[in-house]
C-alpha cells in the first residue's frame, strides 16, 4: 500500500522507514508466495490486476480493523480518508455529516480533487469513499447518486457595465477576464463553447484555486465564472450578482462510490451523505 500510495521503492521504505532493498525483498517474497507478480515496477509504480484484488482486500481489512477498535477500545477513535470535490466541501458537505461526526468516534481526512479526478483516490486505495461526476461504478466499489450541483454563469453588476455594455456578445467574453478554478476545471471551457460558440482558449483567464476565493472574485469584479447556486442565490435576488446566460445553467452530477463490504461505521457514514445530500443538491 505504501509502494502504491507513494508510487516508488524508494519513498514507500522512507515512509515505512525501512530500506528500499527490505520494500523490494518483501514484495519478492509476497509476489513468490501467492505466485503472481503484484507491483508494476514503473515511474510511478502501479498495482497489478492481481495487485489491484490485493488493495481491494487491504483496504476493507483496514476498515474493519478500525470498526473493531472503535467498539471495543473506547478511547480509540476510527480513522477513514474520503476523497471529495472543493465546491461540495465548501457547500453542503461539512453540515451534511457533522452530526455524524459529533456523534461517532471518527477521524476524518479528506483529499480534495477536481470532482472528474476524485475517484482515483478511491481506485489506489488511498481512500475509501469518493464524490465523483463518474457515473459507472468503480471496478469492485459500488455507487449511489446524490444529485447535482447547478452552476451558472455569472458576474458582478459592476463588471457587467464595464465590460458587457452592449451585451453579453462573443467578442465581449474573449476581452472581459475570465476566472477558471485550475487546469483541471472545465466548467466554464464547455459552457462557454455550448453557449456562446467561445473557446476557453482564447479568453483572458486568471486561475484562482480556492472555492472561496474563486467566488469572492466573482463578486469584487475580478472576473466572471461557474458559481453554484447555493452560493449565489441570495446575491442573485438581491441584484448584486448578474446571470450572463439567464435559464441556461450546467448540471454536475455527484456519485458516492464505496466499497461495498463496509464496516459499520462506513455504512453510517454513507447513509448520512445519501440522506443528507438528497436535501442539499438539485434532483432532477
Amino acid at each position: 500500500m505504501a509502494i502504491i500510495e507513494t508510487g516508488s521503492f524508494e519513498q514507500a521504505a522512507r515512509k515505512l522507514n525501512i530500506t528500499p532493498s527490505a520494500i523490494s525483498q518483501r514484495i519478492k517474497s509476497l509476489e513468490a508466495e501467492i505466485g503472481v507478480p503484484i507491483v508494476r515496477r514503473e515511474h510511478p509504480c502501479t498495482y497489478t490486476s492481481e495487485g489491484f484484488k490485493l488493495v481491494q482486500y487491504l483496504i476493507k481489512l483496514h476498515a474493519l480493523n478500525e470498526d473493531f477498535k472503535n467498539h471495543f477500545y473506547r478511547n480509540k477513535w476510527a480513522g477513514f480518508t474520503i476523497s471529495v470535490n472543493n465546491d461540495s466541501l465548501a457547500g453542503w458537505l461539512l453540515p451534511a455529516i457533522s452530526c455524524y461526526l459529533s456523534s461517532e468516534r471518527v477521524k476524518i481526512e479528506i483529499i480534495v480533487d477536481d470532482q472528474d479526478f476524485t475517484h482515483m483516490a478511491l481506485e489506489s486505495g488511498n481512500a475509501l469513499g469518493a464524490l465523483s461526476s463518474k457515473s459507472s461504478a468503480i471496478k469492485g466499489c459500488s455507487s449511489v447518486r446524490l444529485g447535482s450541483i447547478r452552476y451558472r454563469l455569472l458576474a458582478s453588476r459592476e463588471f457587467v457595465k464595464k465590460w458587457f455594455k452592449e451585451g453579453v456578445k462573443r467578442s465581449a467574453l474573449t476581452k472581459a477576464p475570465l476566472l477558471v478554478f485550475n487546469k483541471k476545471d472545465l466548467l466554464q471551457q464547455n459552457f462557454l463553447a455550448e453557449h456562446f460558440l467561445v473557446q476557453q482558449e482564447s479568453c483572458i483567464c486568471h486561475y484562482i484555486p480556492g472555492t472561496e476565493v474563486f467566488y469572492q472574485a466573482v463578486k469584487l469584479g475580478v472576473g466572471y465564472g461557474m458559481i453554484p447556486d447555493f452560493q449565489s442565490k441570495d446575491l442573485i435576488e438581491r441584484n448584486e450578482l448578474v446571470d450572463l446566460r439567464p435559464g441556461r445553467f450546467t448540471d454536475i452530477a455527484l456519485y458516492w462510490h464505496y466499497w461495498p463490504a463496509q464496516s459499520d461505521l462506513l455504512s453510517k457514514l454513507t447513509s448520512t451523505l445519501i440522506s443528507e445530500a438528497r436535501k442539499s443538491l438539485h434532483q432532477d
